[in-house]
């Protein structure tokens, strides 16, 4: 039976990540600051093996080199683009900033998109 994990810590983080908008309290924050850890931590070995599945050794270091390159990209942009969401006169406050972005990655990914085996697709 194939499990899907790497994108229902995907989908997991991306709801977690929206559900910071309705923090309340600091138990709330700590909580959810939880969560997100547990979500987060296992999505870089899970990504990290998934692509393993699909790229020959050679090929692979390429890969990961870009999704950690992308990952630090959208770190230095996120700044920018939280800018250009609090400048919209009709977003109040802080929390619109988990609204947008965290609700297109839960939409984007979902656990259905990976069922299968993955030996049917494989070149070689």
């Amino acid at each position: 039976m194939f499990v899907p994990i790497v994108p229902t810590l995907v989908v997991g983080f991306g709801l977690v990540c929206f559900a910071t908008a309705f923090v309340t309290n600091f138990a709330g924050f700590v909580t959810i600051r939880f969560l997100l850890g547990l979500f987060e931590g296992g999505m870089m070995p899970g990504i990290t093996y998934y692509l393993s599945t699909w790229y020959r050794r050679h090929e692979l270091a390429l890969r990961i080199g870009i999704f950690v390159s992308a990952a630090s990209l959208s770190g230095a942009f996120g700044g920018l683009l939280a800018t250009a969401f609090l400048s919209i006169p009709q977003i109040k406050g802080l929390y619109a900033l988990f609204y947008f972005p965290d609700l297109g990655r839960c939409l984007i990914t979902s656990p259905e998109q990976s069922q299968g085996s993955m030996e049917e697709h494989l070149p070689y």
